[in-house]
């Protein structure tokens, strides 16, 4: 079996808007929020 065969479809959720991230100090939660929030920002301006 290929490995396109295998991954399946992604799905896109319109409806989630809240995030709780919960870790020790010093594990990167305000690091993987800029991420998050990066790759959305940049996800809309590429609809446009």
């Amino acid at each position: 079996m290929l490995l396109e065969e295998k991954k399946a479809p992604k799905a896109v959720r319109e409806d989630i808007r809240n995030i709780t991230i919960i870790a020790l100090v010093d594990h990167g939660k305000t690091t993987i929020i800029y991420h998050c929030l990066n790759k959305v920002v940049l996800s809309e301006k590429m609809k446009k």
